[in-house]
């Protein structure tokens, strides 16, 4: 399983933890969207608690859910490398904090891109 699409389900806060602990067994994803499921800061914290584990993930939806809490999506990316892309349109998240993760998610990218440099070296 590489990618999870959850688009518009309404999941709620308990069938969210439900899934979540389905998801964090399954060590290939690389995407997984959540876009619109009206998911909260709390579930939010859930959510990135689950997706630290995923080393292999690379994008994360979370467009049209209310959520605000920008160091928990900061945190997340810190810890999980492998991200590089987050869809936080028509969130709650003012204009700094989306600049601010922009600048992590990016830096997430150039390690990753140094790290195919460097076992593209290898093989040659």
């Amino acid at each position: 399983l590489e990618v999870v699409d959850l688009n518009q389900n309404l999941i709620g806060a308990k069938g969210m933890l439900a899934i979540l602990k389905v998801v964090s067994h399954c060590r290939n994803i690389e995407k997984i969207s959540l876009r619109h499921n009206m998911l909260s800061n709390t579930t939010l914290r859930s959510v990135c608690s689950c997706l630290k584990q995923l080393n292999k993930l690379k994008t994360v939806d979370l467009s049209g859910n209310p959520i605000s809490e920008s160091e928990t999506l900061i945190n997340l990316v810190q810890t999980n490398k492998s991200l590089t892309d987050i869809n936080t349109t028509s969130t709650d998240l003012n204009q700094n904090s989306t600049r601010l993760l922009s600048h992590y998610l990016t830096n997430n990218a150039r390690s990753q891109e140094l790290i195919r440099r460097r076992e593209n070296e290898g093989y040659q």
